[in-house]
């Protein structure tokens, strides 16, 4: 699985939106109704390098709901910081 990229809550949430509409339109309307109302947590915490991260399953990278965001293999992790004597 790839991890989509964000370098703003504003993209992560429009993206967000995209993929419950997708999903409603998949299910006639069911993913709303059954009151879940967000693929990924609608408030995410941006990580330590200021971005913003989300799953791609390959099927939505097929419906094209991640097209022009940077697709990554993992979410990077943070350096560690060398101590200094």
């Amino acid at each position: 699985m790839k991890y989509a990229q964000f370098t703003t809550i504003e993209a992560y949430n429009a993206v967000n939106t995209a993929i419950i509409a997708y999903k409603d339109e998949l299910t006639g309307g069911e993913y709303t109704r059954t009151n879940t109302l967000y693929a990924y947590n609608p408030e995410p915490e941006p990580e330590w390098d200021g971005m913003y991260y989300m799953p791609a399953t390959p099927d939505m990278v097929e419906a094209g709901l991640f097209d022009g965001v940077t697709l990554l293999d993992s979410i990077p992790i943070e350096p560690v910081k060398e101590e200094t004597l």
